[in-house]
């Protein structure tokens, strides 16, 4: 019985040791990283900001042409022209997105908010059109 009670306590404290081990892991990480950048981020917020820009553009563009290439590998010709155009397609609907959403934004900040409304309505009408208007929906 005591020596059930010592290896249940023994289990006890080795639990609390990984738990404390776990902890510490920890803070040495966010002192040998997190630290470092929020030094970084207070004494230069500038050159933090286009640093942090870059290489989140860096990383988004690296991952795009993976998934793009992927997505264009095809084993045939007739495949590969497939995906060719349903990759042009999504991207004049991000362009016709982008647009749609900058183009009114910018007219009214100019104070032409009729131009506004009728770029905003074209830009549905071209989105409708590239999403619904053709075969690769």
């Amino acid at each position: 019985m005591l020596k059930r009670i010592i290896s249940g306590y023994g289990l006890l404290l080795g639990s609390l040791v990984k738990v404390v081990l776990v902890l510490a892991v920890c803070v040495a990480f966010a002192f040998a990283f997190v630290y470092p950048l929020w030094f970084f981020a207070t004494s230069r917020p500038p050159v933090y900001t286009v640093t942090v820009f870059v290489l989140f553009l860096a990383l988004g563009v690296l991952f795009g042409a993976v998934k793009i290439r992927a997505f264009l590998s095809g084993p045939t010709p007739e495949e590969r022209r497939k995906k060719r155009a349903a990759l042009a397609l999504f991207g004049a609907k991000i362009a016709v997105l982008i647009a749609g959403v900058c183009v009114p934004v910018s007219l009214v900040f100019q104070g032409r908010r009729l131009p506004a409304l009728i770029a905003l309505i074209a830009a549905i009408g071209l989105y409708g059109a590239c999403a619904f208007g053709t075969k690769n929906t």
